[in-house]
């Protein structure tokens, strides 16, 4: 078809482009090209550049900072513990201005322990109490008499001592709330804050660094009497029910304010010897039975110390760790309840075991299942085998044989048979094979008396 603005008759010769090549190679002239400044050209391509390079920077950073946000969040929700609640200060209770003026003059406060089963004077130094009946914790309130002189005790336990003495009947008395108003009482649990510690820390001997704090038990808030309770606030407890605990207690008098006036507390964490925490701290050993194997309770929530020992030589046990109750490793645990069962040793290591006891199996492997063999023939859990409170021994490394455990040999001493002890923690219950890294064991029996 043709254009409408092409004339009748001629015919048109459709152009093909330029030809400009043609036409110059025919005359030899150069061919022709548009020429750009090459300023142009260059400004051109720094602002491409720039351009791109903006856009990644931005890209960049947005990336880095949505990781860092992700990071962040991640640590708030995975590893940051959370906050712990408030402690929240029980209410201060007061009586009437003519209470609060008749009150006696407070000197001293102490914690005393009355141990039920026994029926002894609460006294505010250390106690080992069974676990049923348990024992009692009470205020022991020292006060300057009137005009009479001398001094009056107000306590609910029904005799105790104060310091070594034990104070008369006539002087131990009920705080009489009526007369004098209420007295603002706060108990704490004193507690290592550490549960492992070693005094061979770089390889030569000092006496590891223990602190203790203070926790607030705010439930015994303004109370004379509180039960005996071993449970850790600090730490979760290694053997629950049973294990050893020390108390604080704080007592003061408030005006018709309600603003404290009279104060005193008891002896707390800051009571220090070079071995830990002193005895002047009231503290609280329970244990489930008087047998070697219950002894060994007590010492629960006790922290695991490595070389533990005394600061006045080998042969001062009064002064010994385990002793009293401050830290123990694995053999001087053992010796500790063989000590409260009136046998006759001095703390040592794992190889003087040996010397208090009689071997009764020597260096047996699991064989099978994971049943110990002695001479091709299963060990079994009786008389003529092992019995609870038999002693296992690593080599480095010692623990008590508890009872048979619901694992692969019921009856046979397996890998998962039960035994007490403590390694880089206070004393727990675990299994044989859990107890330490390897499995060759010789077994020891001890005899007590003498």
């Amino acid at each position: 078809m043709k254009s409408s603005w092409e004339p009748r008759g001629h015919a048109v010769r459709r152009s093909r482009g330029p030809r400009f090549d043609r036409r110059a190679k025919a005359s030899g002239m150069p061919p022709i090209r548009p020429k750009v400044p090459p300023l142009f050209v260059g400004c051109l391509v720094l602002i491409v550049v720039l351009v791109c390079c903006s856009g990644i920077v931005r890209s960049c950073r947005k990336w880095m900072d949505g990781r860092a946000q992700a990071s962040a969040e991640g640590e708030t929700s995975e590893t940051a513990a959370p906050a712990p609640p408030p402690v929240v200060e029980p209410d201060t209770v007061y009586g009437t201005p003519d209470q609060f003026a008749r009150a006696p003059l407070m000197t001293n406060v102490r914690v005393v322990i009355e141990n039920l089963r026994t029926g002894e004077p609460a006294k505010g130094r250390g106690t080992e109490a069974l676990a049923d009946p348990g024992a009692r914790v009470h205020v022991l309130l020292q006060c300057r008499r009137g005009g009479e002189g001398g001094n009056t005790y107000y306590s609910n336990a029904p005799q105790a001592y104060w310091a070594n003495t034990l104070i008369p009947a006539d002087m131990l008395q009920p705080w009489p709330e009526d007369e004098f108003g209420p007295l603002n009482i706060r108990w704490y649990k004193v507690e290592p804050t550490e549960v492992s510690l070693s005094n061979r820390r770089g390889g030569t001997f000092s006496m590891a660094e223990l602190e203790y704090v203070e926790s607030p038990v705010l439930e015994w808030a303004n109370e004379w009497t509180v039960p005996g309770d071993v449970t850790p606030v600090a730490h979760e407890p290694s053997l629950p029910g049973y294990g050893t605990m020390r108390y604080k207690v704080s007592v003061a008098l408030a005006n018709t304010q309600g603003e404290i006036t009279k104060s005193l507390e008891s002896t707390g964490k800051d009571a220090m010897l070079t071995v830990g925490i002193s005895p002047e701290v009231p503290r609280l050993s329970l244990r489930p039975d008087d047998t070697f194997l219950g002894w060994l309770f007590a010492w629960g929530n006790v922290p695991y110390i490595f070389a533990s020992a005394s600061d006045r030589g080998e042969r001062n046990t009064e002064r010994h760790q385990t002793e009293l109750f401050i830290g123990a490793d694995g053999p001087d645990l053992i010796y500790g309840a063989m000590r409260k069962m009136g046998k006759n040793v001095r703390y040592s290591n794992t190889y003087g075991l040996e010397n208090v006891t009689r071997t009764i199996y020597d260096s047996i492997d699991p064989a099978g299942p994971g049943v110990y063999e002695s001479d091709g023939r299963r060990v079994q859990w009786s008389a003529e085998g092992v019995l609870p409170g038999d002693i296992v021994l690593w080599g480095e490394h010692a623990a008590v044989l508890l009872r048979d455990g619901p694992g692969r040999s019921e009856g046979e001493l397996d890998v998962d048979d039960m035994v007490i002890h403590t390694h880089e923690a206070p004393p727990s219950q675990t299994t044989l094979a859990r107890a330490w890294r390897t499995r060759r064991i010789s077994i020891l029996r001890p005899s007590f008396g003498g």
